[in-house]
């Protein structure tokens, strides 16, 4: 899966990840933080949820591949930017158009993970989850939503990310907590053809320990 995929997707308006409320997990799960706490949302299209995050008085980050995504968001939300070479700013929330793996910032007090890992494919994700623990400061959180069905019927995205996968990438220096799981038969007609029968959502909670107890 290359860059060249997502680009697609947003140029055919293929984007039935888009959601077009405020995610409820987000709302109930996210991090008790203090104001002005920096939050990374990696893969963030033009997602509605980096609002939620500013209304929490957080400073919110969003990594886009899709210049049109970003450009999509403020135009949606009718707010003004500023733009510096892919940089696109606005009070609160900073877009960046380019690649996740480029970004190198590493304060972040907390990751926003709602599309973004079942987003990408198994060969990606140990290189992608390494990338994000180099961007979360000591005792930082990463709040994710993972999807788990039968894989071998239809392919992703979204992919399937069990729980055990979840625990390998990240159980050697974080601790990992899960806070919701939801059972439901599916909805999307890619799954519901392929006979697809359950679709999970389970939610977790990923701190980093500080480095003298990884």
């Amino acid at each position: 899966m290359d860059h060249e995929f997502w680009h697609e997707r947003w140029k055919e308006r293929n984007i039935g990840f888009h959601q077009s409320e405020i995610n409820s997990e987000l709302k109930t799960h996210f991090p008790k933080l203090s104001p002005n706490s920096k939050v990374l949302v990696p893969l963030c299209g033009k997602s509605k949820d980096m609002l939620w995050l500013k209304e929490q008085h957080f400073n919110v980050t969003g990594i886009e591949l899709s210049q049109d995504a970003v450009e999509e968001f403020f135009k949606d939300n009718n707010l003004n930017f500023n733009k510096l070479d892919q940089v696109y700013t606005t009070e609160g929330i900073t877009l960046h158009a380019g690649d996740l793996f480029k970004h190198q910032e590493s304060d972040y007090d907390a990751i926003y993970d709602r599309a973004s890992m079942v987003a990408l494919p198994p060969e990606m994700r140990a290189d992608y989850s390494k990338h994000l623990l180099s961007c979360l400061k000591e005792n930082g959180q990463i709040l994710l939503i993972a999807f788990e069905y039968a894989q071998e019927k239809v392919p992703g995205p979204p992919f399937s990310v069990p729980e055990d996968e979840i625990k390998n990438h990240y159980s050697k220096s974080c601790d990992i907590v899960l806070l919701a799981q939801k059972s439901e038969k599916p909805k999307a007609p890619k799954f519901v053809e392929a006979g697809v029968e359950v679709f999970k959502r389970k939610t977790y909670l990923i701190t980093k320990r500080p480095s003298s107890e990884a």
